[in-house]
């Protein structure tokens, strides 16, 4: 089995060319390893011919994390935030190339698994918003969780609730404790979209489609599975719903 990774684009330059890299996280490597999956990287790219092209080749694709999404593809202006030494940069040839994998993939059948920026991605393309700073929302005594860790990302610092009906509860449990690298969160839901987690301040952790092709989690599973095995079901579950799906759609023509 064949499973896509976007990655985040990079630049560079060396003796005079610009030179583009795609970097993705090694731990979703390793367990894509561990479960004899291969991943296939996926290189941002704005043509809907490439991104079939790349489709017919994977029975799945994970969103990992990454740069903000741009805030003017949910019709925000752009914040000037005051509370953060140094946002995250951008990448509008990412978000675009995102926002159409997304679509393409859920119109042939293909499961979709966000991870943190996934999810937010996810959001954006069903039609939802993003809080584009959490603690610009949340200054109060109610908002006490810190969402941008300073633990080490394999170490897990606060519980989220997970909804009894949802493929996320089916893998994780009713209350996983999970780690925690973003200052944006889902603020109005896309549609189609439910919300499945949230963290106990109000903030939400995990969302899913309706027909489950849908998934995705505000929190790093692939940091965390090596020393807290029960995150590792995310993987499992996704890979035998690609699988699930791949063998009942050998006759469909992408």
């Amino acid at each position: 089995m064949r499973i896509g990774i976007s990655a985040q684009p990079s630049f560079s330059y060396t003796s005079g060319f610009k030179m583009i890299r795609s970097e993705f996280p090694q731990s979703v490597l390793d367990v894509c390893s561990k479960m004899h999956v291969t991943p296939i990287i996926m290189p941002a790219t704005q043509s809907d011919e490439d991104i079939i092209s790349i489709l017919k080749m994977v029975d799945g694709v994970i969103i990992t994390g990454g740069s903000d999404v741009s805030s003017d593809l949910y019709g925000q202006h752009h914040l000037d935030f005051q509370k953060i030494d140094a946002m995250p940069s951008q990448s509008r040839k990412r978000d675009l190339f995102e926002l159409r994998l997304i679509k393409l993939a859920t119109h042939f059948n293909k499961p979709v698994l966000g991870i943190c920026r996934g999810i937010q991605i996810i959001n954006v393309a069903f039609g939802g918003t993003l809080y584009q700073d959490i603690d610009t929302y949340f200054d109060d005594l109610s908002h006490q969780i810190k969402h941008f860790q300073d633990d080490e990302s394999s170490k897990p610092t606060h519980y989220v609730d997970i909804k009894r009906e949802s493929m996320l509860y089916d893998s994780v449990g009713s209350r996983p404790k999970v780690n925690s690298f973003h200052h944006q969160a889902i603020d109005q839901v896309g549609h189609g979209l439910s919300v499945v987690a949230k963290a106990p301040d109000g903030v939400i952790e995990g969302v899913e489609s309706a027909d489950n092709l849908v998934q995705g989690v505000q929190w790093h599973p692939e940091q965390l599975w090596k020393k807290h095995p029960i995150q590792e079901n995310i993987f499992k579950d996704f890979f035998s719903r690609a699988k699930s799906l791949t063998r009942s759609s050998y006759t469909r023509v992408v």
